[in-house]
């Protein structure tokens, strides 16, 4: 007998206990309850993003501009800061919980006795609610690798990946090869393909060879000129055309390497420009428009706060530029989980920093404090202080800041969501 709830939170409560594991990767029992659903055809374009990092910022990007350009928009991003409905936006706004509750309870009558993970879950009750309301893009953030997330249960249009890195190796392969071969799962033959980081594992090329896919890549197919007015983007081997040379703006997302995220977002538009046409004055607007919290994300104060979900080591890479191109901070609230690279992230930010608040995340995979102080000891130039609890640790660095300092929060989406609560700005998410 399927179940029915009368809040949100209760909806997940039920699902984290549904399927014994947390994740469980393959496509039968998703694409079984999906066809249960009974969901008419869509006419909607379907755009997927994958990545080891600048997937949410890619379709961020996307969502503003397919926005400003005049299509209905879905987007599902994965995970969320401070509320699950953060997860399901409709037009750039979190879905409410009436549609989000009556999403749940279709897919829970369609599940029957199939077992679904919170994610598998989710993501149809994601697409349910993009099919209800008649989306005509659905923009989908990859969970975990490529080939076997529930996203890729659809085919898409078009299929990005922003960046390959070693993390979620447990799942994934030890090796960039073996990692990008799981990420390439997410290119069709025939439909727009692009990779829009640096340095391709040269894996993703035979990958896509093997899919019979024409990647496009970037410093290759398409690069960016950039200059004091703003960026350009040029093609290899394209006629001229409206886009270019056309100047933008760069992206209001702060840091160097939105550029690139912004670049290849663009390079995919163009390459969709027959199914999806969008002006430049639409790129323009969204690109000045676009905001996501965490992404090295500034909060004025006294002291100043940068919050940012660094969580693996080329993340980590991508925070210190940015710290130092920006002027360096002293201070920093870091807080990891057991299953992430603890001990690389701290050796990449430690020569950067003087003083280290840290405390542990709650939950089965949170680091205790005993482990996470050895480890930040064994790198950290500067003080370290352990703390019980991260609102504890918040409070001491803002006590001990000078009004003009810019305070660091970082290590994951949970440590920044908690300094997001703490300091009261849950309307900036």
């Amino acid at each position: 007998m399927s179940r029915s709830f009368g809040s949100v939170a209760q909806w997940l409560d039920y699902l984290e206990g549904l399927h014994p594991a947390t994740i469980a990767l393959g496509l039968e029992r998703v694409r079984e309850v999906w066809q249960r659903l009974r969901l008419p055809p869509s006419e909607a374009r379907i755009i997927t993003v994958g990545g080891t990092n600048g997937k949410g910022s890619s379709v961020a990007m996307l969502e503003a501009i397919l926005t400003a350009a005049g299509y209905r928009v879905g987007s599902y991003t994965s995970p969320h800061l401070l509320r699950f409905h953060e997860r399901i936006r409709l037009q750039q706004q979190q879905v409410t919980d009436q549609p989000l509750l009556t999403a749940l309870e279709a897919v829970e009558r369609a599940r029957g006795t199939t077992p679904l993970t919170y994610f598998e879950f989710t993501t149809l009750a994601a697409l349910w609610i993009f099919h209800q309301q008649q989306v005509a893009v659905m923009l989908l953030e990859v969970g975990l690798g490529g080939r076997l997330d529930a996203v890729n249960l659809l085919d898409p249009d078009a299929a990005l990946l922003t960046s390959i890195g070693l993390d979620h190796t447990e799942w994934l392969g030890e090796t960039r090869d073996a990692i990008a071969i799981e990420k390439a799962g997410i290119y069709r033959p025939g439909r727009v393909a692009l990779y829009s980081g640096e340095d391709p594992p040269p894996a993703l090329f035979a990958e896509a060879e093997r899919r019979g896919v024409t990647l496009g890549c970037a410093g290759r197919d398409y690069w960016v000129e950039s200059g004091p007015e703003g960026w350009s983007l040029h093609l290899a081997g394209e006629p001229s055309s409206a886009w270019e040379g056309a100047r933008f703006p760069l992206p209001a997302l702060l840091g160097r390497f939105q550029l690139a995220n912004a670049a290849g977002v663009v390079m995919l538009l163009y390459a969709l420009r027959a199914l999806l046409p969008v002006p430049v004055a639409a790129i323009r607007q969204g690109l000045v428009q676009v905001r996501l919290a965490g992404r090295f994300q500034y909060l004025a104060g006294q002291p100043a706060w940068l919050l940012d979900v660094a969580h693996n080591a080329e993340s980590a890479q991508s925070l210190v530029a940015n710290l130092v191109a920006t002027g360096g901070v002293k201070r920093v609230v870091f807080s990891m989980l057991r299953d992430k690279p603890v001990a690389e992230v701290v050796a990449l930010l430690a020569p950067h920093l003087e003083q280290w608040y840290l405390a542990p995340l709650e939950g089965a995979r949170g680091l205790e404090l005993a482990e996470l102080e050895r480890l930040v000891r064994g790198q950290a130039r500067g003080k370290v202080c352990g703390f019980t609890r991260l609102e504890l640790a918040f409070a001491a660095a803002a006590r001990e800041a000078d009004p003009q300092e810019r305070v660091l929060v970082c290590g994951s989406f949970h440590t920044v969501a908690a300094a997001m609560a703490w300091l009261g700005c849950e309307n900036q998410v």
